[in-house]
């Protein structure tokens, strides 16, 4: 299952004036970066769902049901919670929380470049982050 997320990039560029950039006024070379940007973080996050699908199913086969997951978006929680429709949860459902104790960073906004004169004068691209809580999901016993 493919993650729909690459999107969200593009939506995060800026120009030097704090203007956000339309998709038609980027240049090839941007829309490559964040392209390659966007397949390597849905890598990644495939990456983390099924090492998360195979905690649970390990922790299911000990019968440990007090763990915790860290996700990065619901994206993932949905296809964990897909999974686990999937498997046997012994009468438990995936919930998920955000932990307002503990914060990570979250990529908020992307400010362009300058690529048009010497490289001395070139400025890379400014990658902006904000805290976030945690997402966390869980398994849980059904209420009945």
């Amino acid at each position: 299952m493919a993650l729909n997320q690459s999107y969200d990039l593009y939506n995060l560029l800026y120009d030097k004036f704090g203007v956000k950039k339309d998709y038609y006024r980027m240049s090839t070379i941007e829309k490559e970066y964040l392209k390659n940007l966007s397949i390597k973080r849905d890598d990644k996050s495939l990456r983390r769902v099924s090492d998360i699908k195979l905690r649970i199913k390990n922790n299911l086969n000990k019968n440990c049901f007090n763990k915790r997951y860290q996700i990065q978006s619901f994206y993932e929680y949905n296809m964990i919670k897909d999974f686990c429709k999937t498997i046997d949860t012994k009468d438990y459902e995936l919930l998920w929380h955000d932990d307002y104790n503990f914060k990570r960073n979250q990529l908020y906004k992307i400010i362009e470049g300058d690529y048009f004169c010497c490289k001395d004068c070139d400025r890379p691209m400014e990658f902006i982050q904000r805290q976030v809580p945690v997402k966390y999901c869980y398994l849980s016993k059904k209420l009945k």
